[in-house]
């Protein structure tokens, strides 16, 4: 691009005599005045920090799903002979970050182990057919906190749920384009701490940080060998102080501290 003479201008920080300066009349480069803006906008969009990643768990991190997944089992178990009673918010609040069969067995302590399949099974089900279409409620502020994570680091998550659940939460949400991956208990069958492990392999993490809200991810992440911050917002509770954010949005601010 040919350069606009400014007679007896300097761009800013170079002396009449520097590069752009032909005889009295400096020049400016359209491009290169553009280049020098998106770099000073680009030192505003960075996150400095020691990470390299970060890895989020999904219920009681991103969001709260609790009542819609409570009439969603409700609807799944229906009619089957072992189900018993109703579940309430408070049962499915309490089993948020345990896997399948840890959950049938919590929910349905009187049910053989069979029965506790089947029943999961039902839920399962049920919430492939309709977790797409109601989602679940979003934590203040995080999508802004995403976007502006994302220009930084790669996003993944790592959740305990079924196949379908994570999926279900992107979809709905329109929050795909912010994750570079995700993997669950349901795609792998094996534990949190291994799939964080794969996840961190697969994508060459070097210093990746796990965000979560229960005792549970703080120890799938120390046995995954990871950082953990402690979603103090959620569901959960640590027998141990660790790093926290009482809202998301705090996020950016502490992984920069």
């Amino acid at each position: 691009l040919s350069g606009f003479p400014f007679p007896e201008t300097t761009r800013p920080g170079h002396s009449p005599g520097g590069l752009f300066a032909a005889e009295k009349t400096i020049y400016f480069s359209p491009l290169l005045c553009y280049i020098d803006i998106l770099y000073e906008k680009r030192q505003e969009w960075i996150i400095m920090t020691k990470w390299d990643s970060i890895l989020f768990d999904l219920d009681g991190t991103l969001w709260d799903a609790v009542k819609n997944i409570t009439n969603i089992w409700n609807e799944g178990i229906k009619g089957h002979p072992a189900a018993g009673r109703a579940l309430t918010e408070k049962d499915v609040r309490s089993i948020m970050g345990l896997t399948t069969k840890e959950i049938g067995q919590t929910l349905f302590p009187s049910a053989s182990e069979k029965e506790q399949e089947e029943l999961m099974i039902c839920c399962g089900e049920a919430e492939q057919r309709l977790l797409p279409h109601t989602g679940g409620i979003l934590y203040p502020h995080l999508e802004e906190t995403l976007a502006e994570l994302k220009r930084s680091l790669p996003l993944f998550i790592v959740s305990n749920c079924d196949q379908g659940y994570i999926e279900a939460f992107l979809s709905y949400h329109q929050l795909t384009d912010y994750f570079t991956d995700f993997l669950c208990y349901g795609d792998t069958g094996l534990d949190k701490p291994e799939n964080i492990r794969r996840i961190v392999r697969k994508h060459r993490c070097q210093n990746p940080v796990y965000v979560g809200d229960t005792e549970k991810d703080r120890l799938s992440a120390e046995k995954a060998g990871v950082d953990f911050i402690h979603a103090a917002y959620g569901f959960g509770t640590l027998r141990e102080p660790a790093k926290e954010i009482r809202e998301i949005r705090e996020l950016p601010h502490c992984i920069s501290g």
